[in-house]
């Protein structure tokens, strides 16, 4: 099972898995916001990103390690 930083105030969202979240996050902040600037965790990096009507994107990426579940 994996852990990773999810804020108080959670939203439903799609998780979607980018090769690296850094330039990835750092492409789509023009059209998204940003509610958590990446973050690294145990396999690599999570980021939470935002659209105009408030609707929640969840960044992964697996830069550092494998999944336990593949």
């Amino acid at each position: 099972m994996f852990y990773w930083p999810v804020p108080d105030n959670d939203v439903d969202g799609p998780i979607l898995a980018a090769e690296d979240v850094r330039p990835w996050i750092a492409q789509e902040s023009e059209v998204l916001s940003v509610v958590d600037v990446p973050s690294e965790i145990h396999i690599g990096w999570w980021a939470i990103l935002e659209d105009l009507f408030g609707g929640r994107t969840y960044l992964i990426d697996h830069s550092t390690g494998e999944p336990a579940d593949k």
